[in-house]
């Protein structure tokens, strides 16, 4: 038996070129009859997100194969109003045959628009971070269809799109998303660069570096075309997540996570192009992780956070207490908050609402082995009153065992994820 050959230091400009290029490709998407066929690695579990048709079905997305260079995107659904789901629906990015190195999924927003078409917004890099990366849209015609019907994938953009769009009262869209920090792009990672000893995009797209942060695009042909109106920069960065509603004055109020912990925040003007200086919130405490807030169709701002006190992130490890809060006057005060999950390790929220008025949070819990992500449904009532009795809870999905002990096994092995 012979040695494996040792990993060459760098590529070579070709090899760089062809990594770089395959950035660019349209994702691999996975659908229908060849989902039985393809050997997907259902061993990991971060939530996404989650939205609701008009005919009360829901969409939810998540991770698979981990937080790095292995990720893909998972969609599955539910009829029932979140007792069941399905199993995969589309899988994007769960493996690319002949690309120089593998191109993962990361990060992903599920919307139903206005015309009940159904959204994936999804980014796509070459190793954890490639500097660049890229969002991109696919739609199916009908969300409440028994077949989704896929697009081809478009390229909006630089960058990732966590959270889902907003319509405008004046009908436009709008959406807000990251292009990470340089120091994302990790410069050791041998399992993830493979054959190459070090990451070669340590050094690549410093054309970009003036545009890191927060970005906001705008469109005003529903979804055709994206128009970029802002970039901004939040400090201390640390994947900034935006999250964006528009106020009862027009006035756009976007909040953003900070490395810091606490949640920042700025005031745009309702085209999207002129905001205000960042700054800290001043009621609003949060460890260093995703919120979640929209506004429902009773005209009340919901805000799920960790954390039973407004004022106060949760004790401990951070990412515990996950706690919905009512605000009936745009954010200037909030209700007492309802306890959706107490325990640690539970993080990443995002919000849907059933025709019925019901509210859907997904969230997940200690993704690495547990790897289950969750649905809480509750009322705007049961936040009213207080009524921690009244929120329902399943299970979205969770990790096959097996193949998530075979996971834990790679990772507690050197290089063992490539």
């Amino acid at each position: 038996m012979t040695d494996s050959p040792a990993p060459t230091p760098t590529p070579t400009p070709a090899e760089l070129d062809a990594a770089l290029a395959s950035a660019l490709r349209s994702p691999s998407i996975v659908a229908g009859a060849e989902l039985t066929r393809f050997p997907a690695r259902f061993d990991y579990g971060m939530t996404l997100g989650i939205d609701a048709t008009a005919g009360g079905r829901l969409w939810s997305a998540s991770i698979a194969g981990g937080d790095n260079h292995l990720g893909f995107v998972v969609l599955r659904r539910s009829d029932d109003g979140g007792c069941t789901w399905s199993d995969p629906v589309t899988l994007v990015n769960a493996g690319n045959a002949g690309d120089p190195l593998r191109r993962r999924s990361l990060v992903a927003a599920v919307w139903v628009d206005p015309r009940n078409r159904l959204w994936l917004f999804v980014d796509q890099s070459v190793t954890y971070f490639d500097g660049r990366a890229g969002t991109w849209a696919l739609t199916s015609p009908d969300a409440d269809a028994d077949t989704l019907v896929w697009s081809t994938p478009r390229r909006i953009g630089d960058g990732a799109l966590l959270n889902k769009p907003i319509v405008l009262a004046d009908g436009s869209w709008v959406a807000a998303g990251s292009l990470w920090d340089r120091t994302r792009i990790e410069a050791g990672q041998p399992e993830a660069t493979a054959p190459w000893a070090v990451n070669p995009f340590r050094d690549r797209f410093g054309d970009l570096d003036e545009h890191r942060g927060a970005w906001v695009r705008r469109s005003r042909d529903e979804g055709r075309s994206w128009e970029h109106t802002a970039t901004i920069r939040f400090e201390p960065p640390e994947f900034d997540e935006p999250r964006l509603v528009q106020r009862t004055d027009s006035a756009l109020w976007l909040t953003a996570r900070i490395a810091a912990g606490g949640l920042a925040e700025t005031i745009g003007d309702p085209t999207a192009t002129l905001w205000e200086p960042p700054r800290p919130s001043p009621g609003i405490r949060q460890p260093s992780s995703r919120h979640a807030l929209e506004r429902l169709r009773s005209g009340a701002l919901l805000l799920v956070k960790n954390g039973s006190e407004l004022h106060r992130p949760a004790p401990g490890h951070g990412r515990s207490e996950l706690t919905a809060y009512l605000s009936h006057d745009d954010g200037a005060t909030w209700t007492s908050g309802l306890l959706l999950d107490g325990r640690s390790k539970v993080s990443y929220p995002d919000i849907a609402q059933l025709p019925d008025g019901r509210i859907c949070v997904s969230y997940d819990h200690n993704r690495r082995t547990d790897g289950q992500v969750l649905l809480a449904r509750f009322t705007e009532d049961a936040i009213t009153r207080a009524r921690p009795d009244r929120v329902e809870r399943s299970v979205i999905s969770q990790p096959d065992p097996a193949a998530r002990d075979a996971r834990l096994h790679r990772e507690s092995t050197p290089h063992g994820n490539a």
